[in-house]
């Protein structure tokens, strides 16, 4: 009986299994689905580091107006 990956639940033959060492190739389900669930977990990857990238530029763009408008109020 063929394998899951732990972690992203990819396909992976089973070298100690008879059956899977008997079967035939599958392109699709040894190749184009492991890839197809690397490069989603790659987008919900970098989705995730542009929305922190999102968050920390608007924090930093609170921050200076903020500070500008404390240097606005104190007295010189």
């Amino acid at each position: 009986m063929s394998k899951l990956t732990d972690f992203l639940k990819l396909f992976k033959w089973d070298t100690t299994n008879v059956s899977d060492l008997s079967s035939q190739f599958n392109i699709d389900k040894s190749l184009n689905e492991n890839w197809d669930k690397i490069d989603g977990f790659a987008e919900a990857l970098d989705d995730r580091t542009t929305s922190n990238e999102d968050k920390i530029s608007k924090s930093e763009t609170e921050y200076t107006e903020l500070q500008e408008d404390l240097d606005a109020l104190t007295i010189k």
